[in-house]
């Protein structure tokens, strides 16, 4: 199964897409945000989970849908119906069904809606005797399981989408929102006390490393001492330290912007004690950044 084209007439009444897949199977859809990209996501999924419910909160006027065995067709009608057509070029058949709005469960899922985003809110719990005896948590997964129950109880049963559209595996994932629960920091917060957490840790093993480094600078000098080292194998290695320290800075993480090497130094001649030492403090310099 492949998804060729899909259009959208009149989105949210004022937007009209209309986008051919081809055959690439890689596809990035760009635009401003409140464009409608997610909003086509969604349809996408929708449809090929079979759930017409979601058609009739969504205002459009037409939707088309094609894959590379039928198209199919999703009108909003006058009276809110929705209207699914599908026309199989296999078997060269046109189908259509009419689905009406079942609005009893329309109003049980609205208002079990309301009451658990008032929950997310926290402004009511607190304050309700029954409800402050128990776990905000608690409180908050009963109504999920209820609003969850009732949406699936109010979506429709229908042969005929099982039978027209192809079924596919499908993972739509969705964006990610922030949720602040009363006496629990917000996400935001938490998040950033966690950066300032690992800045800390980081800092702190900097420390260790220098001091270590520091300490260890005499023998280390000596062992090294009968080492040659050309001086331009320094230069290279100064070079490339100061490319490091310039994307730190860039971040703002090294906030210092002098200059790491010296102006002449690449036409300098280094005696063999100043290579070693040049070259020992280098590895340093690598190993504390």
């Amino acid at each position: 199964m492949e998804l060729r084209r899909i259009s959208v007439n009149n989105l949210f009444g004022i937007l009209n897409y209309d986008i051919d897949l081809g055959n690439s199977e890689t596809i990035i859809i760009t635009g401003p945000n409140g464009y409608g990209k997610t909003m086509l996501l969604k349809i996408i999924d929708n449809i090929l989970n079979k759930n017409i419910d979601f058609f009739f909160d969504l205002r459009f006027e037409e939707i088309k849908f094609e894959l590379d065995t039928i198209l199919l067709c999703i009108e909003k009608q006058k009276n809110k119906n929705v209207a699914v057509t599908v026309v199989d070029y296999v078997n060269d058949k046109k189908r259509q069904e009419v689905f009406t709005l079942n609005k009893n469960k329309e109003l049980d899922v609205d208002y079990f809606d309301e009451i658990y985003n008032k929950l997310l809110i926290c402004d009511n719990i607190d304050s309700d005797p029954i409800l402050k005896s128990y776990n905000h948590e608690e409180i908050l997964n009963y109504y999920k399981i209820k609003k969850i129950k009732l949406h699936k109880e109010k979506h429709h049963k229908s042969d005929f989408l099982d039978k027209s559209i192809p079924n596919a595996e499908l993972t739509f994932i969705k964006a990610q929102r922030i949720e602040n629960i009363k006496n629990e920091k917000s996400a935001i917060e938490s998040q950033a006390n966690f950066l300032l957490e690992l800045i800390k840790r980081a800092a702190e093993e900097s420390a260790q490393i220098s001091q270590r480094l520091d300490s260890t600078f005499p023998a280390r000098l000596f062992d090294s001492i009968n080492e040659n080292i050309s001086s331009t194998s320094i230069n290279d290695r100064l070079i490339g330290i100061q490319r490091k320290r310039e994307l730190f800075m860039k971040f703002g993480i090294i906030k210092s912007e002098d200059t790491f090497i010296p102006r002449k130094f690449s036409n300098a001649t280094l005696g063999k004690e100043y290579s070693t030492v040049l070259n020992l403090y280098i590895s340093d310099a690598l190993e504390k950044l």
